[in-house]
């Protein structure tokens, strides 16, 4: 109820209505104050006892622009009560940062405003969304706004609620319109006029004449004036406002500036203090200092505080006389005087060559000179100064203490090398020499080390029992021994200077140890670092005056030596050196996210940056990187970034792969497809006719030009056994004691046709002995196809019957009355051999009376064979008979040569002559070796009947029908063998080089066909050469070495034939070859290699995260740590085997062979 319903109407007059109606308007009135009371207790309630309020913020459903008027949140009240406009403000905070009011409904002014957009505008109902959106003012621009939104009524002063929500990726704002915000004080109403009409949106009047302007909700704090209002308020848009003593529409417990009206809270500095009421609204001032003599040097007793600086003013307050230009801080004296000087200064050129000299004892003399000159001093500016050639027997420092801002000094960048030699276990355990070969003596610190300088310690005959290596920053170097390795130490500017952390030593023998010295020394209680050799210089101001100090031998005249003079200053017109950080150029895959390294410089510039990499798109883009330092000097430095597409389409092979088919069919490619459809194009062919591993491979290439290849192999293969077939029966009867000739067979393949040469036979045939043999065949094709085995049974019988021969003659004739005696026969059997034993004799010979008769001889052998049976005749005559002769034997061969050999046939003639006119007869028998071996007046000789070297002759016998005339012999022919004869002998290479294997060939023959074995003997430079072989390695051969072979041919009987090739000559091979051994897998491939002298072998470590060594087993090559893709190389001078291992994993092993 509004207070304004308290007044009385005092025309009126008083009566009992009247009455009646003002104590019903006395209890309306208490009524209204006690609700006015309770609601501003309710409001007041915020210290958690109830919860009457709360709300909620979200993020308005479109994301924030650069613009000035973007929807930013939605707050609504889940909880409370109805709440006029009037007694409430909202502030926001943007990331934290100070607050600033938001104008509510009825309000304008403020960086932003809450737009209701309910039919009843005037207060905050539970449920109700209001938009918080920008006035004009771009609080937000990105998804990245945390927004922390205070809720406060301001007529108690009292804290609602505070909400928060972020600005992100919004999700669709669909139909979403942003509401309007109001231009002016209209609170939604439809008319503004002063003219007594409505303007509330109640019911009531809006004059100022007493009649009704109740509004429709009866909301105690409506007004039209501030007489409407209760003590302590005032009516701003309709509504009485309490506690804002500046009448800005704004609590004084939330208003910056409760003194001094400002509706917009602007506070320029932050500090919460608002401008209207900040002394200092952009925050402190600066306090500048009189400079009335204009050195730059001011006056600390006259100062002005100011934003900017004013004329005649600096920041410096140290002129001890700001009258006098000439004088300004105090000099080295602590006087406001003129610094004092000495008789010379001169000045330190930039590039000052330190001399050493003896003049009264060590004297440090700059700029080159060779004298020393007490009264001389010399002067440095701001700049940079090269020190160069400083003895390293005279280690200096520059005893800045307490200066150390304005010179440091660093050592020069150029490594210092060290040959380190020897190996022993007496101190000093290796000796050192420097670069010159001059000796240096580190174990006795004779020899000391910079920080910040680097080392380089280079092998040079270190026993390789004793591995040298060094100790610094914490951790060991590699190890090196032998020749020509090396070890790097850089000395960190921080090194400690204790003993024991910095030291050589022995990797295998670790009590081989020698400490080395840091060049480090405390001077008048300072702690300074020693230099020798050339240093930088480099001065930032004004150090006065400055000694040189030498570590071993004091001053050395160098009191006071530097003086500072900014006559003396060098112009820096050096640009900043911009070290572009991480990879450059850098390769990207399209579509990843490319986060830039950035850039530093070398004087810890701020360096910027400048384009973009549109990762999206493929391309080459260039980062531009910019640093000024302070002399203005300003450098670029770029970065090019490849923007590819380097993913190859994923090819798919369909059906099998490997593919495998039968040779002689025919083959049908399946093909195969990408992941993302590029055309598949194939190449290669498969040969079903000619076995092998053929290889199809399928190309693909996607729009950006990256190539995939797959292969399918296909093996064209052999499965078919071949086929054998018997020639001649497969079961054959032979007689005992001849000679088996097999058959033998023929063999047919589907692929490598007649295979018959490679059939293989067992023969175990003896003919030798009776019984039932099998020969077996066997044979397998080229692919390893085996054939079914072939049997063929040989039966070895015995059908041959025993061979009787007379003694003497067949006939024989006695004078009757006289004794008779048989001479017997022999007999032979071809496999029981001699059965003259065995022979029956039936012998009736009566001599005592004339007649004929017939002596029989039978024999049988174990076979039950029966040998035809001879006779003899014996007449016993009644008279004498003269026996008949033979005159001549004649034993000719049918060989044109007259030679008697094997398969020859030889001819028996004979002439004979009997007393008694007698028809003769002969009979004919030859002997071989001794043995009868025939009959008859000619033979054939066959192996089985004679050996080479076996004496043959006839022997012929005469018979008159009588008796048998004396036998005579022919002369003997002895059985030879005709030797092989040689065509040709040639070596396959008439131009050999060093390295080649070269073949010998003999071409031969036998005039009588037998089986001909050849043997080869090599010559070099005339020189026999061992092993025979047909082939010969000409590896370790000398240029112009002469070569020829020797062949020898020998038949089945031994008769050999031998005949040398022409000689060729071999070149030198062309020079050293370089080898590689791959370390991967725990092992080295290949782990056992051959080489020749001179040959170099380079070992790769190809393991992505484990170190190994290369160390030779006696020390004569040794890699040290070999971490990721490090590789190590070997030059091998000396024939011999060189076996190694690696140091970490003993398991691991290799063998070098060299050969001459």
């Amino acid at each position: 109820m509004s207070v304004k319903s308290r007044r009385i109407n005092e025309e009126e007059s008083v009566s009992p209505v009247i009455a009646t109606i003002l104590m019903v308007a006395i209890t309306v009135v208490l009524a209204g104050t006690l609700y006015v009371w309770a609601a501003n207790l309710a409001e007041s309630n915020t210290d958690g006892s109830l919860n009457l309020y709360t709300f909620e913020s979200k993020q308005a459903p479109v994301n924030p622009t650069d613009a000035s008027t973007d929807s930013l949140a939605i707050l609504t009240m889940t909880q409370g009560q109805q709440t006029s406009w009037s007694v409430i403000t909202v502030k926001l905070s943007i990331n934290g940062a100070a607050s600033t009011s938001c104008a509510v409904p009825g309000q304008t002014s403020g960086s932003c405003i809450l737009v209701d957009s309910s039919e009843d505008a005037t207060s905050w109902t539970v449920g109700e969304d209001v938009t918080v959106v920008e006035n004009g003012v771009d609080l937000c621009s990105d998804l990245n706004c945390e927004m922390t939104f205070t809720i406060t009524n301001i007529r108690t002063g009292q804290s609602l609620a505070k909400t928060s929500t972020g600005t992100g990726d919004a999700p669709s704002s669909g139909d979403y319109t942003p509401p309007t915000p109001p231009t002016g004080g209209d609170n939604g109403d439809s008319t503004d006029s002063n003219d007594g009409s409505d303007n509330n949106g109640d019911s009531g009047d809006d004059s100022g004449d007493g009649s009704d302007n109740s509004n429709g909700n009866d909301n105690p704090n409506a007004c039209d004036a501030d007489s409407e209002c209760m003590a302590g308020g005032y009516c701003m848009n309709g509504m009485c406002v309490y506690d804002d003593q500046d009448r800005d529409g704004i609590a004084n417990s939330q208003d910056n500036c409760p003194q001094n009206a400002n509706a917009n809270q602007a506070d320029s500095d932050n500090d919460g203090v608002g401008d209207a009421c900040d002394a200092t609204p952009f925050g402190p001032m600066t306090t500048y200092y009189l400079d009335a003599d204009g050195d730059t040097y001011g006056d600390a007793t006259q100062t002005v505080d100011a934003y900017t600086q004013p004329a005649n003013y600096v920041t410096n307050s140290d002129d001890c006389d700001d009258s006098d230009a000439t004088l300004n801080v105090l000099n080295s004296n602590g006087n406001c005087a003129p610094e004092p000087q000495p008789s010379v200064v001169e000045a330190l050129t930039q590039t000052s060559v330190v001399n050493s000299i003896m003049q009264n004892g060590h004297k440090y003399v700059f700029n080159g000179g060779t004298t020393y000159d007490e009264n001389t001093q010399y002067g440095l500016g701001d700049g940079t100064y090269q020190f160069s050639n400083i003895a390293i027997e005279h280690p200096m420092a520059i005893l800045n203490a307490g200066k150390v801002a304005e010179i440091s000094y660093t050592p020069d960048n150029n490594p210092i090398v060290i040959k380190v030699s020897g190996g022993s276990f007496s101190a000093p355990y290796y000796d050192f020499t420097d670069s010159n070969g001059n000796n240096i003596d580190i174990y006795n610190g004779g020899f000391g080390f910079m920080r910040g300088q680097t080392y380089v310690f280079e092998a040079n005959g270190i026993a390789s029992n004793h591995p040298f290596r060094v100790y610094s920053d914490g951790s060991y170097s590699q190890s090196i021994s032998g020749s020509s390795s090396t070890i790097t130490v850089t000395i960190p500017v921080d090194h400690s200077t204790a003993t024991g952390d910095l030291f050589y030593d022995c990797a295998v023998h670790s009590a081989m140890k020698g400490n080395m010295q840091i060049l480090n020394a405390a001077v008048d209680g300072s702690d300074y670092d020693f230099f020798y050799g050339d240093i930088t210089v480099t001065v930032t101001g004004d150090f006065g005056v400055v000694s040189v100090y030498c570590l071993y031998h004091g001053y050395m005249g160098g009191q006071d030596l530097l003086v500072y003079g900014s006559e003396y200053e060098i112009a820096d017109t050096t640009a900043p050196v911009i070290t572009v950080l991480g990879n450059n150029p850098v390769t990207i895959e399209v579509g990843s996210t490319y986060t830039d390294a950035g850039a530093t410089a070398d004087g810890g510039e701020l360096v910027t940056s400048s384009g973009t990499v549109d990762t999206n798109t493929v391309g080459v883009y260039t980062i531009t990187y910019s640093a000024s330092d302070s002399s203005g000097n300003q450098a670029t430095a770029t970065r090019t970034v490849n923007v590819v597409d380097t993913n190859a389409p994923v090819i798919t092979i369909i059906g099998d792969n490997p593919a495998t088919v039968e040779v002689g069919s025919t083959y049908t490619d399946a093909g195969a497809t990408t992941d993302s459809g590029e055309a598949v194009t194939s190449s290669g062919t498969v040969d079903t006719n000619t076995l092998g591993v053929y290889t199809i491979t399928y190309t693909a290439t996607d729009s950006s030009g990256n190539q995939a290849t797959a292969t399918r192999t296909v093996n064209v293969v052999d499965t078919t056994i071949p086929v054998m077939t018997l020639i001649g029966s497969s079961t054959v009867t032979i007689e005992a004691g001849s000679t088996y000739t097999d058959a033998g067979a023929s063999a047919l393949d589907n692929y490598d046709g007649d295979i018959t040469s490679s059939i293989v036979v067992v023969d175990n045939v003896d003919t030798s002995a009776l019984g039932s043999y099998t020969v077996i065949y066997n044979v397998a094709d080229s692919s390893g196809n085996n054939a079914i085995p072939l049997i063929r049974g040989v039966d070895v019988v015995d059908t041959t019957a025993p061979i009787i021969t007379i003694n003497g003659a067949s006939t024989v004739s006695i004078q009757v009355g006289s004794t008779y005696t048989d001479l017997g026969a022999t007999a032979t059997d071809n496999l029981d051999g001699d059965l003259t034993a065995s022979i029956a004799v039936n012998n009736n010979v009566d001599a005592n009376t004339v007649g004929t008769y017939t002596v029989t001889y039978d024999v049988t052998d174990a076979a039950g064979n029966q040998a035809i049976q001879v006779t003899r005749t014996v007449n016993v005559d009644s008279a004498p008979n003269n026996a008949p002769s033979v005159d001549s034997v004649t034993l000719s061969t049918s060989d044109s040569n007259g030679l008697v050999y094997s398969d020859v046939t030889l001819t028996c003639t004979s002439t004979t002559s009997d007393a008694d006119g007698d028809t003769v007869t002969t009979s004919t028998t030859w002997t071989a070796d001794g043995t009868q071996i025939g009959t008859g007046s000619s033979i054939t000789l066959t192996t089985s009947l004679v050996d080479i070297g076996d004496a043959v002759y006839c022997t012929v016998t005469p018979n008159d029908g009588t008796v048998d005339g004396t036998p005579v012999d022919s002369t003997t022919a002895t059985v030879v063998n005709y030797a092989p004869t040689i065509s040709s002998v040639t070596i396959d290479n008439t131009s050999p080089t060093v390295g080649d294997t070269l073949t010998c060939s003999a071409t031969a023959s036998d005039p009588e066909g037998h089986t001909l074995t050849t043997t080869y003997t090599w010559y070099v430079n005339t020189a026999e050469q061992t092993p025979t072989s047909p082939t010969f390695d000409t590896t370790g051969l000398s240029d112009n070495d002469a070569i020829y072979c020797s062949a020898s041919v020998t038949d089945a009987y031994g008769a050999t034939t031998s005949q040398q090739s022409s000689s060729v000559t071999v070149s030198a091979a062309s020079g050293p070859t370089t080898h590689y051994i791959d370390i991967q897998n725990m092992d080295y491939s290949p782990s056992s290699i051959t080489i020749n002298v001179g040959d170099t072998i380079i070992w790769t470590n190809q393991e992505s995260s484990m170190p190994h060594t290369v160390t030779a087993n006696d020390g004569s090559f040794n890699s040290g740590n070999m971490g990721s893709g490090d590789t190590f190389s070997f030059t091998f001078t000396s024939a011999g085997t060189f076996d190694y291992y690696c140091a970490y994993h003993s398991s691991m092993t290799g063998t070098v062979t060299v050969q001459q």
